[in-house]
């Protein structure tokens, strides 16, 4: 099971990339919130990936 989020930040963004976030977090049926948590994660997992094929 996951940790509970309980912690914010904030970001500020163009009105362009935030329209494409929405529409997507729309069609994925999630809200944007969750959209860009996913991005984050998948992202900072990819990096950690990359760092462990490097250090091989």
């Amino acid at each position: 099971m996951k940790d509970k989020a309980t912690e914010q930040i904030g970001i500020r963004v163009t009105k362009e990339l935030k329209e494409k976030m929405q529409e997507r977090a729309d069609f994925e049926g999630r809200s944007l919130a969750n959209l860009v948590i996913r991005a984050c994660e998948e992202y900072l997992g990819k990096i950690e990936e990359a760092k462990q094929l490097l250090n091989k």
